[in-house]
């Protein structure tokens, strides 16, 4: 492992540079799109994000819409709206509890669902609203440096460090370069995950706030620092279909793109009022929306 890898992992994370990953007029934050099984992975995982403090029992829950409205509900009943920015995104927020730790709670993220493959080895999830600051990008990515199926312990060596682990679990909060990584917990493997297939299931994964070293990518946990824990399950990638005709990057970012031979699966619904982008390269419509996009069905062109 060496510097490449944090590079690679910061630059999917921070939404002020996006050319560091190559340049989409989309503006997204993307990496690498690699081809596993039929195609390209994309996400629609569920995450929960929900925080409490020692000795409270109330819990928000921030739920994002298509037009990135927000809501925060507190036990008490009050509602407070906010706005978390425009376009949409394939994340749905549902309410979850907390855990407690001796030094406070952790944030608990729910990735139950299919992560977008970033590298055949790398598989993430980007969003807003994981960690810290609720309007810039985070990602949580599982990375693998082995082929090997079964059972894992997370906490046992290699695993226990970034710099030597073979199945690796890490998380980027905002534009701080603050990490997350794994601390306990079990990863079974299914299947080869560095071929561009994802076939896990998670167990008991607690990751905590490390820093880590621009040379060697060695951990160290920070005293006292924050800690996430991940809704036990099974994750997967899934694939870009054949007949998506757009850069397969766009399949898998926040904004509905239109003309592509497929419904992006970000899309509110089919019609043409739906989309952000209608004319991408590989889009039947050349022109800004609505162009020629089928009112009825934004996949395709009328003409």
């Amino acid at each position: 492992m060496d510097s490449n890898i944090l590079k690679t992992i910061a630059c999917l994370t921070l939404a002020s540079v996006p050319l560091a990953c190559g340049d989409d007029d989309n503006d997204e934050v993307g990496g690498e799109s690699t081809t596993g099984g039929e195609g390209t992975a994309t996400t629609s995982a569920t995450t929960t994000v929900s925080t409490t403090t020692p000795g409270e029992e109330s819990t928000e829950t921030l739920e994002t819409g298509p037009e990135g409205e927000s809501t925060e509900t507190t036990e008490e009943g009050s509602t407070t709206s906010g706005t978390t920015g425009t376009g949409t995104t394939n994340a749905e927020t549902t309410e979850s509890t907390t855990t407690e730790t001796g030094t406070g709670a952790c944030q608990v993220i729910d990735i139950t669902g299919d992560l977008a493959t970033v590298e055949p080895n790398l598989y993430g999830w980007f969003a807003q609203m994981l960690l810290g600051d609720p309007l810039v990008n985070d990602g949580l990515f599982l990375q693998f440096f082995s082929p090997a199926t079964g059972v894992f312990d997370l906490a046992d060596p290699p695993n226990d460090n970034y710099l030597t682990c073979d199945q690796c679990i890490i998380a980027n909060e905002d534009e701080e370069l603050v990490y997350y990584f794994q601390s306990e917990g079990s990863m079974e493997v299914l299947q080869d995950p560095t071929t561009g297939v994802l076939e896990v299931t998670l167990t008991g994964v607690r990751l905590i706030e490390v820093t880590l070293d621009p040379d060697t990518a060695e951990s160290t946990p920070v005293p006292n620092g924050g800690c996430v824990d991940i809704v036990d399950g099974p994750v997967a990638n899934i694939v870009v279909p054949d007949d998506w005709t757009c850069n397969p990057d766009f399949y898998t970012d926040n904004l509905c793109d239109c003309g592509c031979g497929v419904v992006d699966p970000v899309c509110d619904d089919m019609t043409v009022e739906s989309c952000d982008t209608c004319d991408e390269t590989g889009s039947c419509n050349a022109a800004e929306c609505p162009g020629t996009i089928d009112p009825a069905n934004n996949a395709v062109c009328t003409a």
